[in-house]
């Protein structure tokens, strides 16, 4: 399964220029997403509270996650 991710860490930003850019890189390697998980949280609440987390925990190995930036996958990288 593909994953598009998308984060916003308050209410002022919008999620459009990040699903553009998904769906730009998508388009030009033909990918397509299956399901896309947006929320609206900061990276430094802690993982088990955010979409992501969830997420996390029941992608198999095969699965990808695409995400406009690295950023928004926000701490987790030294986490996992």
């Amino acid at each position: 399964m593909i994953y598009g991710y998308i984060r916003v860490s308050i209410d002022k930003q919008t999620t459009e220029n990040q699903k553009f850019e998904i769906e730009q890189f998508c388009l030009k390697n033909k990918i397509v997403i299956d399901k896309w998980i947006t929320e609206t949280i900061s990276a430094t609440k802690e993982l088990n509270k955010r979409k992501l987390g969830k997420l996390l925990k029941q992608i198999k190995s095969d699965d990808i996650i695409i995400t406009a930036e690295f950023s928004r996958l926000g701490k987790i990288c030294y986490k996992l």
